[in-house]
């Protein structure tokens, strides 16, 4: 193939590859208006509705309080380092420099307890097109 072949080719390349990128966008544009995945041949695209943001604290707040403790995660923890510089051990020292960290599962009270989650943002729908 001589230079001019060569060129020739490359454009016609070019042209090819921006008519597959236009109706690549027409098939997932009108997937994202199905809102389901479409399979045809070997030709798949996937769509997916995209993350929602949900607020589980709020209503799990309003949870019964039995729920909310089952789902409740205490850990205490001692800075030692702050302890033993203490002129004596004493169990006033290891109080004073010791912490308890309470965690909430409130997704998990959510669903125990039947509380729907406040929705802080949709998702933003998506579809990607794949060649098996």
């Amino acid at each position: 193939m001589d230079s001019s072949e060569l060129a020739s080719k490359m454009l016609q390349a070019e042209q090819k590859h921006k008519e597959l990128v236009d109706l690549e966008k027409e098939i997932v544009e009108a997937v994202l208006e199905l809102k389901e995945t479409q399979k045809v041949g070997k030709v798949k695209v996937s769509y997916t509705a995209g993350r929602r943001e949900l607020d589980w604290v709020t209503p799990g707040q309003l949870a019964p309080v039995d729920v909310i403790e089952l789902y409740t995660t205490r850990n205490k923890s001692t800075n030692w380092e702050s302890v033993c510089m203490a002129a004596e051990v004493d169990q006033v020292f290891i109080d004073r420099y010791t912490e308890e960290l309470i965690s909430v599962d409130y997704a998990t009270v959510c669903k125990e307890a039947k509380i729907d989650p406040v929705v802080l943002k949709e998702g933003t729908p998506s579809a990607k097109i794949s060649y098996n």
